[in-house]
């Protein structure tokens, strides 16, 4: 197995894509663009339609951005250096479903990236070349508990040293709703390719 780092590592799709993300959302939370992105229900009852698709690269502050940014630093690691039109379509689909969600949700304003990181980290770790399926039932099941615990009614059960962190209350919805999107998108994927396997056999 190869273990030394080339520059062709560092040109890589994926890298490019967390890059990326994590350069414009910094951009984003640092200037004047949050004002234009954030999502707030009453500018989106006035019109303001794109708020609830921008919301997410948007964080509350440096920590808050640097906490989402370990989040893309694990998912760079277990996506293939190339990971196609398939991840793009996947991740495409997560960020629509977390948004429409967020946009008949009750929230009245929110910012942050981990909600679609959540279904992102879900797709990229079920797709992952590199781990044995074991190893990817057992993370990706930690991760579903995870969820299912910080959105049930019990506050004991919520981090609260994250939300100290950051300095604000954590949207736990989002996460949920983001994991939802990952397992949807990752359902439908392997249905379409039972679909192709099947067609091509009675072909």
């Amino acid at each position: 197995m190869q273990t030394s780092i080339s520059l062709a590592n560092f040109r890589s799709t994926k890298v490019i894509w967390c890059l990326a993300l994590a350069f414009f959302s910094l951009i984003a939370t640092l200037f004047s663009w949050s004002d234009l992105l954030y999502y707030d229900a009453e500018k989106l009852a006035i019109g303001e339609y794109w708020r609830p698709f921008t919301a997410w690269i948007v964080q509350a502050n440096i920590s808050h951005w640097a906490l989402n940014l370990w989040g893309l630093v694990i998912m760079g690691i277990v996506l293939p250096n190339q990971p196609g039109r398939k991840t793009f379509l996947a991740f495409a689909g997560v960020w629509i479903f977390a948004s429409l969600c967020l946009m008949f949700s009750d929230y009245a304003a929110y910012v942050g990236l981990s909600g679609v990181l959540y279904g992102w980290l879900f797709w990229s770790i079920a797709m992952s070349p590199f781990y044995r399926p074991t190893l990817k039932v057992i993370v990706l099941g930690l991760i579903s508990a995870k969820v299912v615990i910080e959105n049930s009614p019990l506050p004991w059960l919520k981090d609260s040293a994250v939300s100290t962190w950051v300095g604000h209350d954590i949207a736990y919805e989002s996460h949920l709703w983001g994991l939802l999107g990952g397992v949807m998108t990752l359902a439908l994927y392997c249905l379409f390719r039972r679909f192709q396997s099947n067609a091509a056999h009675h072909g």
